[in-house]
């Protein structure tokens, strides 16, 4: 967890959220997410009422926050499948307090917003796939998809504009959409394989699938390409990941090895002061 915890806290792909105000509200999304996932692993332990209520609590926050905030709402009965050993039915009473807090939040919505949505505006700005065919817009989207992944394992360039046409137009047939369209099919295929016997890596890559689906353009039309504050969630998933890998490799040495503890802080302070070298970097685009 440590490990998880530091990878997080230091990736430069977060520096956008942090130094953005625009961003507080991503933050404090994933903060009542996670508090939310916390108090419901409580509630299992302890069988408290009040854990319920908190949380409803934390959860209604976060929706309020920002809507991507649902996505939780599978997150959490996933996550009680892979690390716990309560029955499926206290699983799902940990969950009602979330399901409520939607709907309550979906009320409110609805009294602020009404039925009616407003459409796409059909411009460039507020619809970067206005000017493509239907297969050149799914074939940018996959393109996207596989440079969030490469942003989280080699988070270079970084930049505050993915609007029209820093992202290029992608044909079916590029092999940059062909390769991260190999990539996801993949990790749908090893969910699908390793989900029953509670594989870690499968719950990784469940989380990131889960939590970046509302913002891929696929689910509905975000108004952008995409954007590196759109990973501050999904890159849990990928930390979970990280950490438990280099965590895997150290444990690899030879058993007894006096090595393994400073093989480790080697490998993190190295991994850290890349981070915090681009991190700082970046901030500079946010000085005023």
């Amino acid at each position: 967890p440590l490990l998880i915890a530091l990878l997080f806290a230091g990736h430069p792909v977060h520096t956008e959220v942090v130094a953005n105000i625009k961003s507080r509200d991503e933050i404090l999304a994933l903060l009542f997410c996670l508090i939310t996932l916390w108090v419901s692993m409580k509630f299992l332990e302890k069988r408290k009422t009040w854990l319920l209520l908190a949380g409803f609590l934390s959860f209604f926050l976060a929706m309020l926050s920002k809507e991507n905030s649902a996505t939780f709402l599978l997150i959490q009965p996933v996550t009680l499948f892979f690390f716990t050993r309560h029955k499926t039915k206290y699983n799902f009473i940990a969950l009602i307090p979330a399901v409520i807090a939607t709907f309550v939040f979906l009320l409110i919505r609805q009294s602020v917003v009404g039925h009616a949505t407003s459409p796409l505006v059909n411009d460039l700005m507020n619809n970067p796939f206005v000017e493509m065919t239907l297969p050149q817009k799914y074939a940018t989207i996959l393109y996207t998809l596989g440079l969030y992944i490469k942003l989280l394992i080699f988070p270079h360039p970084l930049t505050c504009d993915y609007y029209p046409y820093h992202i290029p137009v992608i044909s079916p047939g590029d092999w940059r959409a062909i390769v991260p369209l190999i990539l996801y099919l993949a990790m749908i295929v090893f969910i699908i394989l390793k989900t029953g016997r509670k594989n870690l890596v499968a719950y990784c890559l469940l989380f990131y699938l889960v939590t970046i689906s509302v913002a891929s353009n696929i689910v509905f039309p975000i108004g952008s390409f995409m954007n590196e504050r759109f990973l501050f969630m999904p890159s849990i998933g990928f930390c979970i990941l990280l950490g438990a890998g280099i965590l895997w490799l150290v444990n690899r040495l030879p058993s007894g090895s006096t090595a393994k503890k400073p093989v480790l802080a080697g490998i993190m302070i190295l991994v850290l002061s890349l981070y915090a070298v681009k991190t700082m970097s970046r901030n500079a685009d946010w000085y005023d």
